[in-house]
């Protein structure tokens, strides 16, 4: 008699294994804390810096940069803007601009960006999940568009196609600089404009584009209230 052949056994995989849409670095479960979400400081070290310390100042204990730290056509800047974000020890994506600083060193002359702001931009992800949400520079869909994700708009195929793929999901993207927060309805997606002052009580699913650092704008999610708040440096 043949024998029978071996069963293979199951293995089972993260959830966000399942999305082949999706490339994230780690996870961070900290749906208790408060959480500080910047976005496209261009090189603007002065903004980054600011962002921290309000921040930090309002009780986040979590900050995340949604990329675009530095300036392709402002190399001299990125140094400074980086050693920031590093001793504060904020979590950090990569941007079309950072891609470009890096895609393009090697024209550059010499001594204009350090090797270790270099390693820094290397090192970082397209995208983060951080207390259930997802961090992104622009389109949160590594996996399916490569590269292309961090420059394209995000439209409402985009948002239909992420909310339609995670029913509870919340997105933090900047790119767009302008501050709005997009939700589904049944009439399509909504865009409200987010302007600062008081929370706005949020619930899932939604996302968030977070408006930029250059026009002095940075954003407090508090996961287990359910509060947004749009904040300026001014």
């Amino acid at each position: 008699m043949c024998p029978k052949p071996a069963l293979k056994k199951r293995i089972s995989r993260p959830a966000i294994a399942k999305d082949p849409g999706f490339w994230f670095e780690g996870s961070m479960e900290t749906e208790n804390e408060k959480i500080g979400v910047m976005a496209d400081s261009h090189g603007r070290a002065d903004a980054i810096a600011g962002a921290v310390a309000l921040l930090r100042a309002r009780g986040c204990q979590t900050l995340v940069h949604l990329g675009d730290i530095c300036d392709s056509e402002r190399p001299e800047t990125a140094d400074e803007c980086v050693g920031i974000l590093a001793s504060a020890g904020v979590l950090c994506v990569r941007g079309n601009n950072d891609h470009w600083l890096l895609a393009s060193r090697e024209g550059r002359p010499a001594g204009l960006v350090s090797a270790a702001t270099f390693a820094f931009l290397e090192s970082l992800p397209p995208a983060r999940r951080v207390a259930g949400a997802v961090m992104a520079h622009s389109l949160p869909f590594i996996r399916r568009m490569g590269l292309s994700s961090m420059a394209r708009p995000m439209g409402d195929v985009e948002f239909t196609l992420f909310f339609s793929e995670n029913p509870q999901g919340v997105l933090f993207r900047g790119h767009s600089h302008a501050p709005v927060l997009s939700r589904p309805s049944f009439a399509g997606i909504t865009h409200a404009p987010l302007s600062p002052g008081e929370p706005v009580a949020v619930s899932r699913p939604l996302a968030v584009t977070c408006g930029a650092l250059t026009r002095g704008l940075c954003v407090e999610w508090d996961p287990a209230a359910g509060l947004l708040s749009l904040l300026s440096l001014a």
